[in-house]
């Protein structure tokens, strides 16, 4: 039998394959071809959500301060997803559109990303949402 080395990879390659898939596989394992044998290269699994929270994603983009003021204002009724009204556990996927109802302005935000982890955020809220619409509200003064 001769020795080819793509094969033997190829079936270590599905072993360690259906050893770390899982719920929440915690490396990625990359096998390179070296001349004797194979080296093992552990990598750090990122991430990736599909979805991210409404609260979450409203105080990631800045769109809020915080997100106990976001889950206020989502229990209000003031935050509409796709046109209809958003608890703070709402899923939010790219393409979604966003109405945010402040006392002053509202704003129609459309969500180009979302983050691949809530915490320690690098992304730049711009990257992750584009302002596609706002209108200032008139106030009557009564004096």
């Amino acid at each position: 039998m001769t020795y080819r080395p793509e094969r033997q990879a190829l079936e270590l390659l599905r072993v360690l394959r259906v050893a770390v898939s899982g719920p929440a596989p915690s490396a990625i394992i990359f096998l390179l071809p070296a001349h004797p044998g194979f080296v093992i290269v552990k990598c750090p699994c990122l991430r990736y959500n599909p979805f991210v929270r409404l609260d979450l994603f409203l105080k990631t983009t800045r769109l809020v301060k915080r997100r106990t003021v976001a889950q206020e204002m989502c229990d209000a009724g003031r935050v509409l997803v796709n046109g209809s009204p958003a608890k703070p556990a709402k899923e939010v996927r790219p393409g979604d559109i966003l109405r945010l109802s402040y006392a002053s302005r509202t704003i129609s935000v459309e969500v180009l990303a979302v983050p691949a982890s809530s915490k320690n955020v690098r992304t730049a809220p711009e990257e992750l949402c584009r302002v596609t619409g706002e209108q200032r509200l008139q106030h009557e003064n009564n004096t």
